[in-house]
């Protein structure tokens, strides 16, 4: 700070996120590292930074440290003036920061819910604090607004690989916090609907790229759409009666796109992963499958619907046109044409 390279707000972010460290080792350690990035990064990006070199310097595991403080959670009540008070609650931070923010969808569900802006001024700060009221109270909050009962909390936790795995000690992050227990973060991973796989460099720890292994539901939207049903060759069997299968598996790398997943029934599924058949997207939406003896196959997904556009010039007067097609499905118009 002296010579300028940091200023009293990195001092800040680093005395704070130090101060349970009190091993030596570990602080030289944590202070050789931390100071590295403070030079490079402003305060407020440094605090996460600081935060898990701190939690990766500490000599005792978090789950020991957690255990510990778990015991001293509280609510507690501290008079204000004004006839205020503050309500205070002493948490585990997985659980806290899920509560605000499932306080905070609600407020807006009911702010949203209330349409007339004049009618109800109250700012989001304070329907959240109504909203955890009448929660607490036992005061219905569905009465103030639609829908309120579906709304959900929702937290971003990272859990590197190996720590779920194999019980690496690398910190599980929950975003806007920093480490928490392995413990939590696995059972909130194991509760949630999908998970996000993040690609980070190995020295630099940037993230490369995200890719999740569960389609998302707009996903399976454009694949029921696009495939109408199992994309094996000839196989009609509709895609609510199939699974989505990633081409290449995501076990060794296949991505969770459109050109790496298609639908395929139950049978040709199987028979993909236990036979010598083989089946690559040669583009988005196209299999080309290869059988036991080698001859290949190409499924392309057909068209739900075609579309003229407005652009097009109307078909001429003077050239005929094909006789309408006839057959097991063909129905003439039983309406005879008007007589003008």
């Amino acid at each position: 700070m002296a010579g300028g390279a940091i200023d009293r707000r990195h001092v800040s972010v680093i005395v704070d996120a130090s101060a349970g460290l009190f091993d030596d080792d570990a602080r030289a350690w944590f202070e050789r590292r931390v100071l590295a990035q403070a030079k490079e990064t402003t305060a407020t990006r440094l605090r996460p930074i600081a935060v898990a070199l701190a939690e990766r310097a500490h000599p005792e595991s978090l789950a020991d440290r957690h255990a510990r403080a778990r015991v001293a959670r509280r609510v507690i009540v501290a008079n204000s003036a004004d006839g205020m008070a503050r309500l205070i609650a002493d948490l585990p931070a997985v659980e806290a920061h899920g509560i605000v923010d499932r306080l905070g969808a609600m407020a807006r569900a009911v702010r949203d819910a209330g349409g007339d802006a004049a009618a109800d001024s109250r700012s989001l700060d304070e329907l959240r604090a109504d909203v955890l009221t009448d929660l607490l109270l036992g005061v219905d909050p569905v009465a103030h607004g639609d829908g309120l009962a579906g709304i959900t909390g929702h937290v971003q936790v990272t859990v590197p690989v190996m720590t779920a795995v194999a019980g690496s000690t690398e910190p599980c992050v929950l975003a806007g916090y920093g480490p928490v227990p392995l413990d939590d973060a696995l059972r909130l991973a194991g509760a949630a609907s999908g998970w996000d796989r993040v690609m980070t460099h190995p020295v630099e720890g940037t993230v490369l790229a995200v890719d999740r292994y569960r389609p998302s539901e707009q996903l399976r939207r454009f694949l029921r759409a696009r495939d109408e049903h199992c994309r094996f060759v000839g196989c009609r069997l509709p895609v609510w009666r199939s699974d989505i299968d990633h081409t290449v598996d995501a076990a060794h790398g296949g991505a969770t796109r459109p050109d790496n997943l298609a639908h395929l029934c139950r049978r040709h599924h199987v028979l993909k992963h236990a036979s010598a058949w083989s089946v690559v997207q040669t583009q988005a939406g196209v299999l080309r499958w290869t059988s036991p003896t080698g001859r290949t196959y190409t499924d392309r997904p057909a068209p739900a619907a075609r579309f003229i556009s407005h652009l097009d010039p109307p078909p001429d007067p003077d050239v005929a046109m094909p006789p309408p097609r006839r057959g097991p499905y063909f129905r003439p118009d039983p309406t005879p044409p008007p007589p003008f």
